[in-house]
């Protein structure tokens, strides 16, 4: 996606990226769990779960950083 935090997800781009860290034995972490209407954004609704959250709070980048976290 762009810097804004919306567009597209490249996912090309975003494999090539974890590939590389693998790679060098790099450590990442992902941020800004959210709600907004961008496409960083990782939660449909940001609300505080009861037993976790589920695969369906999730919006699609955050379940691509999901699997990428238990691959």
């Amino acid at each position: 996606m762009e810097a804004s935090g919306d567009a597209a997800i490249d996912l090309e781009e975003w494999n090539r990226y974890l590939q590389w860290m693998q790679q060098k034995k790099l450590s990442w972490a992902a941020r800004l769990i959210s709600d907004k209407d961008e496409t960083c954004s990782m939660m449909a609704l940001l609300i505080p779960p009861i037993d976790g959250w589920q695969d369906n709070d999730l919006k699609t980048w955050g379940k691509i950083v999901k699997q990428a976290l238990n691959p």
